[in-house]
């Protein structure tokens, strides 16, 4: 599985991230070759190599103090956080490009405080304090206690608060800016 998630991510790498950036910095450069599969082909073992040592020191550091499950629980809960731009997006017409990146951009940072920054403070790499009483001694603010939501699991705490946040920051940006002109298109 390892083997086949590095080819593929390398890969996509590859494909959306390195190429499109070289083709619009010189394509005359890549225009002029003839066969490329020199170039993929290193750009893709460049990016198993990354991928690779990127894991290596996740375990390291992170992975050897967190089970393979919680940690996957917080990707899910990151990648959760697409789901309402998607979702409202397809229905509701006034949806905006600025509501999106607002939601978006709210759930990711309450997604990080309640699961990233706990996560690392277990890992050892910050304090615990901010987890046990809040950051500056505020209990309000306690990461698996947030506003005083007590009593839940702490992915499904994350997940309700960074949900609620990205939902409340597409509706409200939405709302206080007009779609443009494209995106009127697409929505119709």
């Amino acid at each position: 599985m390892i083997m086949f998630e590095t080819l593929t991510l390398s890969t996509m790498i590859c494909n959306d991230v390195v190429m499109p950036i070289l083709l619009r910095a010189n394509p005359r450069w890549l225009a002029g070759r003839s066969d490329l599969s020199g170039l993929l082909l290193g750009i893709r073992r460049a990016g198993i190599a990354a991928l690779i040592l990127l894991g290596y020191l996740y375990f390291r550091f992170i992975g050897e103090s967190y089970a393979l499950v919680a940690s996957g629980l917080i990707s899910f809960a990151a990648a959760a956080q697409f789901a309402p731009p998607i979702l409202i997006g397809l229905y509701w017409k006034r949806a905006s490009r600025r509501g999106a990146l607002l939601g978006l951009s709210g759930g990711f940072l309450v997604w990080a405080y309640t699961l990233m920054l706990p996560a690392m403070a277990r890992s050892g790499w910050i304090g615990t304090g901010f987890v046990d009483q809040g950051p500056f001694g505020l209990e309000l603010l306690k990461p698996y206690a947030l506003f005083g939501l007590q009593h839940m699991d702490p992915y499904m705490h994350a997940v309700f608060w960074s949900m609620l946040v990205n939902i409340s920051g597409l509706v409200f940006g939405s709302v206080l800016s007009r779609p443009g002109a494209i995106e009127q298109i697409q929505a119709s």
